[in-house]
């Protein structure tokens, strides 16, 4: 029957708050570790069964969690801190002893050489090695001399500061005579940037920047008289012009400093490989480019294969073009003189 409601009574609610409901599973004689069992028990079959019980589930009064449902793990502050400082103090490890290698590699606290010299012919040296002066000592003789070197104007200034200057000073005065006898002088920057002093046998070198902001190989050999600089291996002497030897295709050998590269071009009279060895030749100024041959098996072969590097490398070369008409700019290397470009004494052919 239906009744009127009273003002003192109760409505029902009209819906029930919706929760996620976790169903506690009960074997028979069996009760779940953890669940929550209190309720009607009562005995079947001579086991004891407990009915199954609902009950909300804290994850519906808090909302929606995003740690289920999404596969991952949550690592705690402290842990991602830990792991955080331990992989900074790795790198500060790591970083330590690279330093400690190169350190140990580099000979201590020597300068560390970054450009790569164009003299390195190995030849006696002028003055014994218990007669040579330290770096310091050396630096400190050098810089004065070097911007002398690189800012006279003066050809008989400059012959006084050259090595051997006897075989030198005929060839220093043809080289200006086209200037009148008069020098324009490149001027230097900076003495030593980031290079230090390199030793060969018979000679040091250093990198210098000019005023142009070209950085120069010099060379300077210590002798009775002190420190003279090695003029022939800076201007890249060499017998004649490249631009005249071009033009005038003699066909005796002169004598060339030359950049030089093992390449594979043949062509023309030197078309047979397997007769012959070809190099690029390029001028110190990078301005001119011949293609030079020799034969397979020759000394000459021999000894620029030894200085080959796989990159671009200095040398003393005898060079004529081929007897009869040639063509373009292929030329014979008759003889390689030495390598590198510091000539302390004429070498025996």
């Amino acid at each position: 029957m239906l009744r009127v409601p009273k003002a003192t009574d109760v409505s029902p609610p009209l819906m029930a708050e919706v929760g996620r409901v976790e169903e506690v599973v009960v074997e028979e004689g069996v009760v779940e570790e953890g669940a929550d069992v209190s309720g009607d028990v009562r005995e079947e079959g001579g086991g004891e069964v407990r009915k199954r019980k609902r009950r909300r589930s804290k994850a519906s009064d808090d909302g929606i969690s995003w740690e289920h449902g999404s596969g991952r793990t949550r690592v705690k502050r402290g842990e991602r801190r830990g792991m955080r400082w331990m992989m900074v103090a790795g790198g500060l490890l790591f970083v330590g002893i690279t330093i400690l290698v190169v350190k140990v590699l580099s000979g201590g606290d020597d300068p560390v050489v970054v450009v790569k010299p164009l003299v390195q012919k190995q030849q006696e040296p002028l003055v014994a090695k218990d007669e040579r002066r330290g770096d310091g000592e050396l630096l400190a003789e050098m810089e004065p001399l070097c911007r002398r070197f690189l800012s006279t104007e003066s050809v008989e200034e400059l012959l006084t500061m050259v090595h051997d200057r006897e075989r030198v000073e005929p060839l220093v005065r043809a080289y200006y005579e086209a200037e009148g006898g008069r020098i324009d002088p490149p001027g230097m920057a900076t003495f030593n940037p980031a290079t230090g002093l390199v030793h060969g046998d018979g000679f040091v070198w250093m990198s210098v920047s000019l005023e142009n902001f070209e950085d120069r190989a010099i060379a300077f050999v210590d002798g009775p008289e002190g420190l003279k600089v090695d003029w022939e291996s800076f201007v890249g002497w060499s017998e004649m012009s490249w631009a005249d030897f071009k033009e005038e295709r003699p066909k005796e050998g002169k004598q060339f400093r030359a950049l030089v590269r093992s390449v594979d071009y043949y062509n023309f009279e030197f078309a047979d490989e397997d007769r012959w060895r070809s190099f690029s030749l390029r001028s110190p100024d990078g301005e001119h480019t011949l293609y030079g041959y020799t034969e397979r098996g020759s000394l000459v072969e021999e000894k620029l294969i030894a200085g080959e590097t796989g990159e671009e490398w200095s040398a003393v070369l005898e060079l004529r073009f081929p007897d009869g008409e040639s063509k373009g700019n292929q030329v014979i290397i008759e003889t390689m003189m030495m390598e590198g470009w510091v000539l302390l004494e004429e070498p025996k052919k």
